[in-house]
């Protein structure tokens, strides 16, 4: 099985190439491989162009597997598997990630939440479901406004 950052690397140049399905699928297999059994905060395997992208290899793949979602490119019904990954991340969701233990990787993973939070969000607006956009951005709220009050800053 390939790492996360062959599977990352992949990824990216499988969209390079304009093959966006191949590339949705090696960016999931690179997060579920991070969160199964790789260094969670393990950074890109090349230096981030900006500040606004993450360092850690995981929040980058995660960012380019919403990118997906957000652009339109696919959707809830076009790319099932996708959403449901991006949906087990949102705040308030019921699964349970044990393997975030220090405090970057806790920051790691609430920057994520608050992402795919945003980003299920977004796909609820556009989808002109008002009610649950709303929720999903409390959640993201929430969620921003818990960890600062216990000290989640970097």
């Amino acid at each position: 099985m390939p790492t996360a950052a062959q599977s990352f690397k992949s990824a990216y140049m499988a969209f390079c190439k304009n093959d966006y399905d191949k590339s949705l699928d090696l960016y999931q297999k690179c997060i579920k491989k991070l969160v199964k059994d790789e260094r969670l905060t393990q950074g890109l395997p090349a230096i981030s162009p900006s500040d606004e992208i993450p360092q850690e290899l995981l929040g980058v793949a995660f960012h380019q597997l919403t990118s997906f979602f957000r652009d339109g490119t696919y959707s809830q019904e076009s790319a099932p598997d996708a959403y449901k990954l991006i949906n087990s991340f949102r705040p308030g969701g019921n699964k349970e990630y044990p393997r975030f233990t220090t405090p970057e990787q806790q920051l790691l993973l609430k920057a994520i939440q608050i992402n795919a939070g945003l980003t299920l969000g977004l796909i609820a607006w556009d989808k002109k479901d008002r009610a649950t956009a709303a929720k999903r951005y409390k959640e993201v709220i929430d969620l921003a406004c818990y960890s600062c009050t216990m000290g989640h800053r970097r």
